[in-house]
């Protein structure tokens, strides 16, 4: 009589430990969805101020850059590639002594669907 009371209380003590498994799995499959979506934002928003900080440095680069894109028409062109991420560069606006600019970033292998960060400064001339 006694063994199949501790038999039972072993059944019942799996069946509670399964029961708290299956309920928080998705929780922490969650979270980890969660740590990698906040990963991938943080590196382009690295790139995207990467790219201000080139931008401001202020080397031939970066000022013929600047010149030439204020000669296009789409006011638009890629300026940093990262190995996995994109940064372009848009002209928003013309001012005598300020650029508007537009700073945006994503994944190169991403059409459309994956993260994007977008960055607008004012760098002086």
């Amino acid at each position: 009589m006694k063994r199949g009371l501790i038999f039972l209380d072993i059944i019942i003590g799996l069946f509670i430990i399964g029961l708290i498994v299956v309920v928080s799995f998705p929780t922490l499959s969650l979270i980890s969805k969660s740590f990698e979506k906040s990963k991938e934002m943080t590196e382009l928003i690295y790139v995207a101020e990467s790219t201000i900080e080139s931008l401001k440095f202020r080397d031939e680069k970066s000022i013929k850059f600047l010149k030439d894109l204020e000669k296009t028409d789409d006011l638009e062109a890629l300026f940093l590639e990262e190995e996995n991420y994109i940064s372009r560069v848009k002209l928003l606006n013309i001012h005598p002594d300020l650029w508007y600019l537009s700073i945006s970033a994503n994944k190169k292998d991403s059409e459309g669907g994956g993260a994007y960060v977008e960055i607008k400064v004012t760098i002086p001339k």
